[in-house]
């Protein structure tokens, strides 16, 4: 965003639908999605985990590392090659 005229980016709305489900289900493997109320669960027994990973640590982290950049939608401040300049 430094070196380019973007504006904003947002995560398309499929695309957080699509994992948002998918956590849901491995979170079902985890011990957090147990009968007992959670800070995890805002105190409610049947409520869904929307701010965990299923995994572990190392396995987030290599996730933040690889970019699915094609997830997102762009805004541009004016023609997105702009910045490419006149070559000289």
């Amino acid at each position: 965003m430094s070196t380019e005229p973007i504006l904003s980016i947002e995560v398309k709305p499929e695309v957080e639908k699509e994992l948002w489900e998918h956590y849901q289900e491995q979170l079902k493997l985890m011990v957090w999605t147990s009968h007992c109320s959670s800070s995890f669960k805002n105190g409610s027994i049947n409520a869904p985990i929307d701010v965990l990973h299923p995994g572990s640590r190392m396995h987030y982290f290599a996730l933040l590392a690889s970019v699915r950049w094609e997830d997102f939608n762009y805004t541009y401040s004016n023609n997105r090659f702009s910045y490419l300049g006149n070559g000289l």
